[in-house]
């Protein structure tokens, strides 16, 4: 097996990981300091639209698993009472949706740093290689705790057990059956 060629991949998942993390997270940092610049305590309210921002925050913040929920907004009368994405009002001195807005950011902030921390952790890449199929279930929209999930990790265990024991066998078998093909 080329094994240079197994590291070199793994490096590349490694890297991506790492920098597309890094990039959600300065996005977030630097629009946090834009929103705080904006409606922060001693703010002037200056010329910054975030409306701009509204669709990239709003797939970020998804990204990150964070629940963007309506909120019920209190604009002027003709809001009132009504539900709406608190993303549409960005620009808007409503303190309702400028609350919630830093608390989601602040906790996507905090989701994407722990995500490059894990992208260099060992520990995390041992965790995901043995609960690979609980992965692929959840990624899949399956219940990861489910009975599913658990089903299939032990299967994946045993496959990936008996393959680190015959892993010389299997390696001949099967330069034996490319032989035999050509």
């Amino acid at each position: 097996m080329n094994y240079p060629v197994i590291y070199v991949f793994l490096g590349f998942i490694i890297i991506f990981k790492l920098v597309n993390n890094l990039l959600q997270y300065i996005y977030l940092k630097k629009f946090y300091k834009k929103f705080r610049f904006k409606y922060g305590v001693n703010s002037v309210v200056p010329s910054v639209n975030l409306s701009q921002y509204a669709i990239k925050l709003s797939e970020i913040l998804l990204n990150a698993g964070i629940l963007v929920s309506t909120l019920p907004l209190h604009i002027d009368r003709l809001y009132v009472n009504q539900k709406g994405n608190p993303f549409d009002y960005l620009d808007n001195d409503n303190k309702v949706v400028n609350e919630k807005i830093n608390i989601w950011v602040l906790q996507a902030i905090g989701v994407y740093k722990q995500r490059m921390i894990d992208s260099v952790n060992p520990i995390y890449w041992v965790k995901t290689l043995l609960f690979l199929p609980q992965i692929v279930v959840s990624y899949f929209g399956g219940d990861s705790k489910g009975s599913l999930s658990k089903i299939l990790n032990v299967f994946w265990w045993i496959i990936a057990s008996l393959i680190s024991i015959f892993s010389s066998d299997i390696r001949e078998w099967i330069l034996a059956l490319i032989e035999s093909y050509k």
